[in-house]
C-alpha cells in the first residue's frame, strides 16, 4: 500500500472536522463571541489519529469484498457492496463511536482548566504547552458523562452607581483573567478566610462534589470568566455589574476565595477604590443543563 494516499486522507479529515467544529461554533454563537480554538484543536488531534485506522479498515473491506471481483470481469458486484455496506455501519460505525467518545472526553478533562482562546496562534501555543494536557485528570473507570455536570458556576453582583467605577472594575476583571494562576496543591478545608463584604449564598451541593483537584501549581484555574455592566430595567435592583466565574471544583473556587493573590488584588481595589453599596455572591452546581449551544 502507498503512504501518499494514506497521509492525503489524514490531511483531508483533519481540515474538515477543523473546519466543521468551526462552523458549529459560529452557528451557535450566532457569530458574535468568536471561535474557541481549543475544541478545533481537540478535533484536529482526533482526526489525525482516528483517520489511518479508519483507512486501513476501509482497504480491508475493499480487498475482502472486493466491488468490481475479476470472477465478475469487472462489473459491479451487489453481494460484495451489500457486504461492505453491513459491516461498515455495524462494527465501523460502533468502534468509531466509542472510540470518538472515549477520546473527546478523555481529552476535555485532562484539559479542564484550558480557558476560551479566541487567537489561532496563542491556542496553538496554549495546547503545546507543558501541562496543558494532564492526563491525571482522566478516570479511565469514570462514565463517559461530561464534565461541566461537576462544574461550580458562581455569579457575583455589585452594586456601583458610578459608570467610571463600573468600568474600573471590569479593567480589573480582565486583569484577573489574564492573571489567575494557582500556586500550591489543594487541600480539602482550610480555616482561613479572606475579608470580603460578600454575602454568600450556597446551594446544596452532595458532598462527591466537594473533591480535591489535580495539582495545578502555577496553571490558571477559573474555566471560564464573563463580566459585564447590567442592561437599565428595573429588575435589576441597583445592581449594576455582574460577574460569573466557572469552576471544575470546590476545591478552586475556595481558593479563589481564600488564597487566589489576583482576586485578593481585585477585591482590595474595590475596597479602597470604588464605591461600592453592596455585593451579592451565589454559587451552584448545575442541576440543569440544555439548549441549542450543548
Amino acid at each position: 500500500m502507498s503512504l501518499r494516499p494514506l497521509v492525503i486522507a489524514t490531511v483531508q479529515a483533519a481540515l474538515l472536522g477543523a473546519l466543521s467544529n468551526v462552523l458549529a461554533q459560529l452557528l451557535a454563537a450566532e457569530g458574535s463571541k468568536g471561535v474557541n480554538w481549543i475544541p478545533v484543536l481537540q478535533f484536529l488531534l482526533f482526526s489525525i489519529i482516528s483517520t489511518p485506522p479508519n483507512y486501513l479498515w476501509q482497504e480491508f473491506l475493499e480487498s475482502t469484498y472486493p466491488a468490481h471481483p475479476r470472477k465478475n470481469k469487472g462489473s459491479l458486484s451487489v453481494y460484495n457492496t451489500i457486504a461492505k455496506f453491513i459491516l461498515d455501519q455495524t462494527i465501523g460505525a460502533v468502534v468509531n463511536t466509542l472510540l470518538f467518545s472515549l477520546f473527546i472526553h478523555a481529552l476535555q478533562d485532562a484539559m479542564a482548566t484550558a480557558p476560551r482562546v479566541t487567537s489561532l496562534p496563542a491556542a496553538v501555543a496554549y495546547f503545546l504547552r507543558p501541562g496543558a494536557v494532564d492526563v491525571g485528570r482522566v478516570d479511565p473507570l469514570k462514565p463517559t458523562t461530561r464534565i461541566m455536570a461537576a462544574r461550580i458556576h458562581r455569579v457575583t453582583l455589585f452594586k456601583l452607581p458610578k459608570p467610571a467605577d463600573q468600568q474600573k472594575l471590569i479593567d480589573r476583571y480582565k486583569t484577573l483573567l489574564s492573571t489567575n494562576t494557582r500556586v500550591r496543591n489543594p487541600t480539602y478545608l482550610r480555616t482561613k478566610r479572606s475579608p470580603s463584604t460578600t454575602v454568600h449564598l450556597r446551594s446544596s451541593i452532595p458532598a462527591n462534589e466537594m473533591r480535591k483537584t489535580p495539582k495545578q501549581n502555577g496553571k490558571p484555574y477559573i474555566l471560564s470568566l464573563v463580566a459585564g455592566v447590567t442592561e437599565d430595567d428595573s429588575r435589576r435592583d441597583g445592581f449594576t455589574v455582574v460577574s460569573k466565574t466557572e469552576f471544575a471544583a470546590m476545591d478552586d473556587m475556595r481558593y479563589y476565595d481564600d488564597e487566589c493573590e489576583a482576586h485578593a488584588k481585585l477585591k482590595a481595589f474595590a475596597n479602597k477604590e470604588l464605591t461600592v453599596e453592596g455585593v451579592l455572591t451565589a454559587f451552584f452546581t448545575p442541576a440543569v443543563e440544555g439548549g441549542a449551544a450543548q
